[in-house]
Formats: structure tokens, sequence, C-alpha cells
């Protein structure tokens, strides 16, 4: 009930953002209905073990011991680890690791920074310019909370992540998961679609943490414009 709650408010905040400043005539609406999720939880922190990891890299990535990981997981036999296979990341705080986990969506151009006013609107995330179309990645690893249309955004993709941090990919195309899915950090999610004036393809990225908007380049590993 509270994670169907939350969500509901999440989707529900981020259409209020994009009505702030626009008439009644121009009142964007959703346009798929958010389904109730299938389970759970309090937020909890997972990872999806890719081709190649090992227990001490995630055990890195995420500052935390090996010993507490293997204990949390029920791991004996860490040459076990397979490809696919979810962990639950214990004791992770995602404000202490703020700035070196995520990576960016895609490689572009940030054109409007968050915070920014753009056609009368604040900018609650960034907007990243590209010459020619790029599968978008996730990231970082999640649950896919929301995959649908919203007005005025287009195809979009939430992901809930670790410590009530979510992401919000808009002006996809080829939308590659559905609600529900587990996604690895940069896997991808999607394609950015072409803006139909600009010529160029343009993606809509906000980070947020609980209901509020953040600047998602405090998170971003190793961001060069």
């Amino acid at each position: 009930m509270f994670r169907s709650v939350f969500i509901t408010l999440l989707i529900g905040v981020f259409y209020c953002f994009y009505c702030s400043g626009c008439t009644p005539r121009h009142t964007a609406t959703l346009q798929t209905t958010l389904p109730s999720p299938h389970k759970k939880i309090e937020p909890v922190c997972y990872y999806l073990v890719k081709k190649g990891d090992s227990l001490w890299r995630i055990a890195q990535q995420y500052n935390i011991s090996i010993d507490s990981l293997k204990r949390k997981n029920e791991i004996i036999d860490p040459a076990q680890l397979k490809a696919g296979q979810l962990l639950v990341v214990p004791d992770f705080d995602q404000d202490q690791n703020q700035g070196s986990s995520f990576v960016m969506p895609v490689k572009g151009k940030v054109v409007s920074y968050f915070g920014e006013v753009v056609d009368n609107r604040i900018n609650k995330g960034i907007k990243i310019e590209l010459t020619e179309s790029q599968k978008v990645l996730s990231a970082m690893a999640g649950e896919v909370v929301f995959a649908g249309a919203i007005n005025g955004y287009g195809q979009t993709v939430i992901i809930e992540h670790c410590d009530n941090i979510s992401t919000v990919y808009s002006h996809l195309t080829n939308v590659e998961v559905t609600q529900g899915d587990f996604v690895a950090q940069g896997q991808s999610i999607g394609d950015v679609q072409s803006h139909p004036q600009k010529g160029s393809y343009l993606l809509h990225f906000e980070v947020r943490k609980g209901q509020t908007a953040t600047d998602p380049l405090r998170y971003v590993r190793h961001y060069e414009q």
C-alpha cells in the first residue's frame, strides 16, 4: 500500500511540475494510467549482476564490505555469482555516495540545466542534446515503476533505485522495458526520440529524492561537458 501511494505521488508530482506555468488550455494529462505495483515494500537497494562482475567490484561500487554483501544475500561461495542474479545491497546511503555511483544515460551536450526557466517553466532536470539517436542507459540499477506516455514528455520511463532515489527519462522511442522489470546499471531502456523542429535528439533526465527533484549532475560520475 505504501509503495503504491508513493509511486502515484511521484507521477503526480512529475505531472504537476510540467503543468506549472501553463494555462488551462494547455494543461497536460497522463496518457497512461499507472497500474498498481505487483508487490512490496520498504525502500531497498538492488543490484542486478552483470557478466564479469565480482563481489569485490560490487562492494567497492557501493562502498560496503564484502562480508555484509555475502551475509545479506546468503552467499557461501562468491565464485558461484551469476549474471542476472539479483542482490540486495545492505546499508547503502546514496547521499554519502553522491557523485560517484550514477552514469550518464547518454553521451551528449547539456543544453538546459537544473533550475533554469524553459518555456516559462522551471526545469526540474537536465536536457541533453544529441546529433544522432542513442540508446538510453539506466543511470543505476533499479526497478522500473513506470513505462508509458505522458503528455508533453512523450514516452517516459521511471526507475526506482536505492535510498528512495528515482530517475526519470523522457522523450524516448522504442522503449525496451516494462513496469516491474529490474535493470542493471548501464542497461538499455530505449532510444532517444528526434526533436521535430530542431532536427536533433533531446533527452529529458531527472533525479528525484522521494518527491523532490534534485540536480542530476550532482549524482553523475565523471561528467564532462
